[in-house]
């Protein structure tokens, strides 16, 4: 094999544009050390995330060739002059002759996309889109010793967050025209958050827990912490409770929200803060998760479409596309929870956001005009609720997005109150995704 082939004809840098920077110059590149690429640059004007492309004939060569990037690349750099990354030819682009090009691009604001190396520190690498990420975002390592956080571009956006008063449409329904199931709980009101969010892609898995907390308690797991390299390393963890992750509701710690984002000692939660290395880790809002759910859809579903049966919807195709519900009568194939990533991802990237397990959120359950109480004073004229939080108290906690047991309809994006679920409620039906803030504090 020929290591003289690889040819860098061209290295080039992109910055925010900003006159305090941050930008990249004085780039410099290093080829001759048997195919392992040498880059220096100099970043200027402040901090910033910096990442890499490579691309040949202009088109990138996909991250599977090129994600063997070590040093100050994909990642929060520093600035200053000598900057230094290498990429690993010999192996990413074995053998090949055509020029390659090296695109940087320096930016103050995070990347959608965030890695997290469980097994290394909690070391983070980010990337633009799900297209960079090396090996593809469905590689078992992002579920299992990796964690992916994608960006949530929520400020000032404003949305429908609930069911139109009418219901959502049933499509090929002739008995029943509109869905209207739980429609008292879902009332349809406008939100918008005042900053961006960044939200787990998949639910937490069984091995992702295990390698946080160092305890595996899910019910449906294939047998002892050290055969989580095997069977269900990959499916939801279950089995946590709400008071487990965030700590139980006393009069010393109030809960969510009169606590705010704080945890109570012991709260597992706070072993991800740690993991992480971010101190925002938390549970989503329910009005986040519905938000991250429906990606722009207004639909009962965030594959843009609606109910096709009667108000139960005991079978649904469009659905099956999206999750796995309906124990037997369903496709979870009796009482069953799936591996994650196995099914479509709504247009944010976003996997199993529609059944598989519940998924715990912050807010006390409060129905009816209870509900509507914490919604904006003008909400019936169109005025829109900002950044909710639910209810100051209450007996319940929500969770989200059905189960592989419960029918089709409670894994609709705006169903609310599916099933009762006390915070030290502890369930296969129950698991959870994480969320930080957009700064990525």
């Amino acid at each position: 094999m020929s290591y003289r082939n690889l040819m860098l004809t061209v290295v080039f840098g992109i910055q925010a544009v900003s006159a305090s920077g941050p930008w990249i110059s004085d780039i410099k590149v290093d080829s001759k050390s048997h195919r392992t690429v040498h880059v220096s640059y100099t970043l200027s004007g402040c901090d910033a995330f910096v990442t890499a492309d490579i691309l040949t004939n202009g088109v990138s060569i996909g991250p599977q060739c090129f994600h063997r990037l070590e040093g100050d690349v994909n990642a929060v750099v520093g600035k200053g002059e000598n900057r230094l990354f290498t990429w690993d030819a010999r192996k990413d682009w074995p053998d090949r002759k055509l020029d390659v090009t090296v695109k940087l691009t320096a930016s103050r604001d995070a990347p959608d996309f965030v890695v997290i190396d469980l097994l290394d520190g909690g070391k983070k690498k980010f990337y633009p889109s799900a297209a960079d990420v090396p090996g593809g975002i469905t590689d078992d390592v992002y579920k299992t010793d990796k964690m992916i956080l994608r960006r949530i571009h929520a400020a000032g956006v404003e949305w429908r967050m609930g069911q139109p008063v009418n219901g959502e449409p049933c499509e090929g329904n002739t008995d029943i025209a509109r869905e209207a199931y739980l429609r008292d709980n879902e009332t349809a009101h406008k939100v918008t958050f005042t900053n961006d969010f960044y939200i787990g892609i998949y639910t937490v898995t069984q091995r992702q827990y295990y390698h946080v907390t160092g305890e595996h308690p899910s019910y449906r797991r294939s047998g002892s912490p050290a055969d989580l390299y095997a069977g269900s390393a990959a499916q939801p963890v279950e089995q946590v409770s709400y008071d487990m992750l965030r700590g139980e509701t006393t009069e010393e710690f109030p809960g969510w929200p009169r606590s705010g984002r704080k945890l109570a000692p012991g709260a597992k939660l706070l072993a991800f803060r740690e993991k992480l290395g971010l101190a925002s880790v938390d549970l989503p809002t329910e009005a986040q998760w519905e938000f991250a759910c429906r990606a722009g859809t207004g639909t009962s579903l965030n594959n843009g479409k609606n109910c096709v049966k009667t108000a139960l919807n005991n079978v649904d195709p469009s659905l099956d596309l999206l999750g796995w519900y309906g124990n037997t009568y369903g496709n979870a194939g009796g009482q069953v929870i799936h591996p994650v990533g196995l099914k479509t991802p709504n247009a944010w990237d976003l996997y199993d956001m529609h059944g598989n397990v519940h998924e715990w959120c912050l807010d006390w359950l409060s129905t009816g005009d209870d509900y509507r109480a914490t919604f904006a004073a003008d909400w019936k004229e169109g005025g829109v609720t900002v950044d909710p939080v639910g209810p100051s108290s209450g007996t319940s906690r929500v969770v989200r997005g059905g189960d592989y047991f419960y029918a089709a309809t409670y894994a609709r994006s705006a169903c609310r109150a599916a099933i009762i679920a006390l915070p030290c409620y502890v369930s296969v039906h129950y698991g959870f995704r994480i969320v930080c803030s957009g700064t990525l504090d």
